[in-house]
């Protein structure tokens, strides 16, 4: 059973969901209450691809640092999410990773925020 869902573009979303992306990059770090409970992976088109379990994050504070870890997170240097684009820059820490065999409609996010709990 999932708690909540986190927002994740494509093709990030599936290659989290496939393990291949072990790294899930943000602005931000990952609030508490999110680490260690089952988050539904929602894209843009509103649908659900798998599911995800963080469990920690770290923080970047070089690009070099950054791209050393690009096998992890998957963000290239001509992204719009690499280090260089962002005042800060962290990643969550993917513990356990479940794709859908075929993706199911989700609602909307009710707000901006990338992570809410059902």
């Amino acid at each position: 059973m999932t708690a909540g869902k986190v927002y994740v573009r494509q093709p990030w979303a599936d290659m989290l969901v496939s393990g291949r992306k072990r790294i899930e990059t943000a602005h931000m770090r990952l609030p508490d209450r999110f680490a260690g409970v089952w988050l539904d992976v929602q894209t843009e088109a509103a649908t659900i691809v798998g599911r995800v379990r963080f469990d920690g994050w770290i923080q970047w504070h070089t690009a070099d640092a950054f791209d050393a870890d690009g096998e992890r997170h998957l963000v290239g240097p001509h992204s719009p999410y690499h280090f260089n684009k962002r005042r800060q820059t962290f990643g969550w820490k993917v513990a356990e990773f479940e794709p859908l065999s075929q993706p199911k409609p989700a609602q909307r996010m009710r707000s901006q925020f990338r992570l809410e709990f059902y």
